[in-house]
């Protein structure tokens, strides 16, 4: 891959990302990005909640936007030692832009997906798979391959692609500089 190439993976990954229909793509840890770098499409599974440099969004949760406000208070409250309630359901991501800081997880329900790769520093998150195929992710897995022939479905944690990983129901990240 050429320069160019490498540099525009976080623009055609967040592109592909707002064709999305419901659901939210990040990419994290890259502050020069002149762009946005949170694309939230807020529909039937996707509400997000947004105060001052501070943004939470939550997928795939039964009144998601409660859920977004209550994380939200939460945060407010405690800062960046907060600890997230185990009774959330879907994926969420908490996002402050002053602090350099973020929380992203998924549910221990596991229903909804949240999907996740690290390239050159900058750690690619979405809801949904399409937004890393030829972006972030362009090798097939030779496992993943396998064990999808073998039994019809993707099994985790082996991906059908290369650097693409589920996370796990239950987990979450904090991320900080």
């Amino acid at each position: 891959m050429t320069q160019h190439q490498h540099d525009s993976i976080p623009t055609r990954f967040l592109s592909k990302s707002a064709q999305l229909v419901d659901g939210f793509s990040a990419v994290l840890g890259e502050p020069s990005l002149s762009q946005d770098t949170l694309v939230i499409r807020d529909g039937l599974l996707t509400s997000s909640v947004q105060r001052g440099s501070i943004t939470c969004v939550v997928h795939g949760a039964p009144q998601a936007e409660s859920v977004a406000l209550a994380m939200l208070e939460r945060y407010h409250r405690e800062g960046t030692s907060f600890r997230l309630d185990r009774r959330i359901n879907g994926t969420f991501l908490l996002l402050d832009r002053d602090k350099q800081f973020a929380v992203v997880g998924r549910d221990a329900t596991g229903v909804h997906h949240l999907y996740l790769s690290q390239l050159r520093g900058q750690l690619f998150v979405s809801t949904r798979i399409e937004p890393f195929l030829g972006t972030v992710c362009t090798e097939l897995s030779p496992i993943g391959c396998d064990l999808y022939l073998a039994y019809g479905i993707s099994i985790t944690p082996f991906p059908l692609y290369q650097g693409l990983h589920a996370a796990l129901p239950g987990h979450c990240w904090r991320l900080t500089p």
